[in-house]
């Protein structure tokens, strides 16, 4: 059986005020789920600040950043793909994201940030798949894409942010921005947004894009990852050295 999208996968969090800390996701997954964390921040802090510093629960601290688009100037995005192994057996969970420095962040349009709950995928350790980034000044159709898939049946999972579009995108064909009945998008002004293939049967090794498209031309970012499903093949041992150098991961140790 394949990846799938729990229904466990919770609501979208935002601040309760311009300049407020964002708030903990409180949920229940089913045992053994992976957890998908998609954020993504317009609007002047990504560059100055570097993003999330951290991503804690309340279990064990084990989240890692599988990707990244952090483009060097204005207008100033940020796009982000951490994950985490949830609980053995179903338990409710909290997470919470960590900044270096307190963002202030516009409730209304300028941050995304949710966790999908992942079934059917490998553990956060033996997560290897394709990840990869893209920056476009001026386009009306952003996309990413990810050549040579490592796995067989992979999820493809991918988040973006448009500056000015202040319309929900339209996710391209066989693609969808809903999970669990939860649009993942945000606007208006600025619109933050987050998307899956809905496909269960890609081949390892082809070419696959993960996009959207907008009224009109925007300077978007995006980034994408692939999703290791736990039949679908892959590196059956954890990958060595770890993909990316400041990544949370105390008590690691223990999945290998």
């Amino acid at each position: 059986m394949g990846w799938a999208i729990s229904s466990s996968t919770p609501a979208l969090v935002t601040p309760s005020s311009p300049g407020a800390s964002i708030p903990a996701i409180t949920f229940t997954p089913p045992g053994g789920a992976l957890l998908v964390l998609m954020f993504v921040y317009n609007y002047g802090y990504g560059s100055a600040n570097g993003g999330i510093s951290s991503v804690t629960d309340t279990r064990v601290n084990n989240w890692e950043r599988l990707v990244q688009e952090l483009p060097g100037g204005a207008p100033y995005m940020d796009a982000e793909i951490w994950i985490g192994d949830g609980p053995a057996t179903s338990e409710s969970v909290s997470v919470t994201v960590g900044f270096p420095s307190t963002p202030y962040i516009n409730p209304t349009n300028d941050v995304l940030c949710g966790v999908v709950v992942v079934t059917g995928a490998k553990s956060a350790a033996h997560q290897s798949g394709q990840t990869n980034t893209t920056s476009a000044g001026g386009t009306a159709s952003p996309s990413c894409t990810l050549s040579s898939l490592v796995g067989a049946d992979s999820l493809i999972i991918g988040v973006g942010c448009a500056d000015g579009a202040g319309t929900v995108p339209t996710a391209l064909s066989g693609q969808s921005l809903t999970f669990n009945g939860i649009l993942f998008a945000q606007d208006p002004a600025d619109t933050s947004w987050a998307e899956y293939i809905t496909s269960t049967s890609l081949a390892e090794g082809s070419s696959q894009t993960i996009g959207a498209t907008f009224g009109g031309s925007q300077f978007c970012d995006m980034c994408a990852a692939e999703i290791l499903a736990s039949g679908g093949g892959g590196p059956s041992s954890p990958p060595v050295p770890f993909r990316t150098p400041n990544r949370n991961a105390v008590n690691r140790a223990a999945y290998y």
